[in-house]
């Protein structure tokens, strides 16, 4: 009996030290996608800061508002798209930039320089659109769209590019307001959108994987915002 004993608690230490050792071995990632992470998204670019994408936005009447037309142009062959996303034109995939499966995302806009020199109160507008997924020839979703010089920056300084720490040429800002018509299904939310403070437009995907932002009325006159650029985050 002592035998039968003395060989159960032996081969109750050996399988306790089998799973210890095996426990300590398993590969565990950094993120396996089942965690609860409400805020773990770094800023990217959506665009980068430069003049107005245009002096004026879409015309739905003309234009033809499909997904391979407004990404480069109507000569792109759409299985070569892809190397027109890039935020130096103002378009962006998220799932590739944030992650697979982004819902909810937060957008701030800045102006990176002035012809002036004084961009405080200088204005411009823009349209976002947003694409499902493998649309080459989907239709554009509109989400949010300005006219009539309704975004202005404000004071809050923005000396450095938000996302690579790039010293800016001239002092940039923050922009602090946005007024426009609200497009997307679901809605969007401005927060502190005249406040002098810095402004963001927030909205849920829904689904989708694809933006683009385009501005104009921002061509550095007198009193036009120099170079506006913007950031998104996720989660």
């Amino acid at each position: 009996m002592k035998q039968k004993i003395l060989f159960v608690a032996l081969l109750l230490i050996a399988v306790s030290a089998y799973l210890a050792i095996g426990q300590a071995y398993i590969p565990r990632p950094q993120y396996a996608g089942n965690e609860l992470l409400t805020d773990g998204k770094p800023w990217v670019d959506l665009r980068t800061a430069a003049t107005e994408t245009a002096a004026a936005g879409y015309d739905w009447t003309s234009d033809n508002m499909v997904f391979y037309e407004m990404v480069g142009n109507s000569s792109t062959n759409p299985s070569t798209i892809a190397a027109y996303i890039t935020a130096t034109n103002g378009i962006i995939d998220v799932w590739k930039l944030l992650r697979y499966g982004t819902n909810e995302v937060t957008i701030s806009f800045y102006s990176a320089k002035d012809s002036t020199g004084n961009d405080e109160d200088d204005t411009f507008d823009f349209e976002l659109y947003a694409f499902a997924n493998n649309s080459n020839y989907g239709p554009a979703i509109p989400v949010y769209i300005t006219t009539g010089n309704q975004c202005i920056v404000g004071t809050g300084v923005c000396a450095y590019q938000p996302v690579s720490g790039a010293t800016h040429t001239t002092l940039g800002r923050w922009v602090d307001t946005i007024n426009g018509s609200d497009k997307w299904p679901a809605g969007v939310s401005i927060v502190n959108s005249g406040g002098n403070q810095r402004c963001t437009i927030n909205f849920d995907l829904r689904g989708k994987r694809y933006l683009l932002l385009r501005t104009f009325g921002s061509g550095g006159g007198a009193s036009e915002a120099g170079e506006i650029g913007a950031i998104i985050t996720g989660q």
